[in-house]
C-alpha cells in the first residue's frame, strides 16, 4: 500500500495479479506524479498497467504524499460498511490531505489523466476533500459492485452449506429442492435490505427470481449421482446514483 515511484511499482503490480487469481479485493495508491500528470495512453506507470490488464479486483488511488497511505484510508472508511450499502466517491477520508498540498489543487488536465486511468484520487469539491474519480476498478467495474457480488456468493455458499450440514438429509425431491430454493431466495432478501439488489420496479426491473428444477425433470445420471443443478438466480443491481442533473422551468 502507499506505493511510491519506483520499483515498488512492481511489488504493487505482483500483488494485483495474484489477487486477480484469489477473488480478494485490493485497493492500491502509489504517489507516481506520473498517473496525474501525463496522459494515460502510451504510459507505464503502475495505475495505467492496471487498466491496461484490465484487472478486475484492483482499485487503484493516486496520491502525491504517500506517507498519509490513502489506500489504507479507503479501506478503513468503506470496509466497516456492509456490501451493498458502500459508493467509493464523494466521501471524505480521514488523516488524507487533499490535492497536492499546501492549497494547491488538481488542474482539469490532471484530473481528465486520473480519470482515463480509472482511479481515484482525493480532491476539494465545493470546499470539502472527497474522493475524486469514479470508484472503479481498473477494468472498469464499480468496486462496491465487485464487493457486493462477492459477499452475495460468499453468503449464498455459506447457507447452502449450512444446510448441508445442519439436516439430516435433503432428499432429492421437489419438497428438498424447496429447501435449497427457499435459502437462494433468502439471500436475494439480504441483498435487498442491504442495498445491492434492486427490489423490482415495473415494468423496466423485474424482482429477483430463483428458479429450480423440479425432482422429476433431473436427469437419472444426476439423481444417481446426488448433483442438484440448474438452480438459477437473477436480479439487477441496485446500483447507485453519481451524478444529477436537475431541469428548472422559471416564470416571473
Amino acid at each position: 500500500r502507499g506505493w511510491r515511484a519506483g520499483g515498488h511499482w512492481r511489488r504493487a503490480f505482483a500483488a494485483a495479479a495474484w489477487v486477480e487469481s484469489n477473488t480478494k479485493l485490493y485497493p492500491v495508491a502509489t504517489s507516481d506524479t506520473a498517473s496525474a500528470t501525463t496522459a494515460d495512453v502510451g504510459s507505464s506507470d503502475v495505475l495505467h498497467n492496471l487498466k491496461a490488464s484490465s484487472y478486475a479486483r484492483s482499485a487503484g488511488f493516486f496520491h502525491p504524499r504517500a506517507a498519509e497511505f490513502a489506500d489504507a484510508a479507503e479501506i478503513g472508511r468503506f470496509f466497516p460498511i456492509s456490501p451493498g450499502g458502500d459508493n467509493w466517491r464523494l466521501k471524505t477520508l480521514s488523516g488524507v490531505t487533499s490535492g497536492w498540498g499546501n492549497g494547491q489543487q488538481y488542474t482539469s488536465t490532471q484530473i481528465t489523466n486520473l480519470n482515463d486511468r480509472r482511479v481515484n484520487f482525493y480532491y476539494d469539491l465545493a470546499g470539502v476533500s472527497v474522493i475524486g474519480g469514479n470508484g472503479k476498478v481498473a477494468a472498469n467495474e464499480y468496486v462496491d459492485v465487485v464487493r457486493g457480488r462477492d459477499w452475495w456468493v460468499a453468503r449464498t455458499q455459506e447457507r447452502l452449506a449450512n444446510l448441508l450440514i445442519q439436516a439430516e438429509k435433503i432428499p432429492y425431491t421437489d419438497a428438498g429442492i424447496g429447501l435449497v430454493e427457499a435459502q437462494v431466495r433468502a439471500q436475494n432478501d439480504e441483498g435487498i435490505a442491504a442495498g445491492l439488489i434492486n427490489p423490482g420496479s415495473p415494468p423496466g426491473i423485474a424482482a429477483p427470481t430463483v428458479t429450480v428444477p423440479t425432482s422429476g425433470s433431473v436427469a437419472t445420471a444426476d439423481r444417481q449421482a446426488r448433483e442438484l443443478k440448474n438452480v438459477k438466480s437473477v436480479w439487477t443491481l441496485a446500483g447507485a446514483i453519481n451524478k444529477l442533473t436537475v431541469t428548472a422551468t422559471i416564470t416571473a
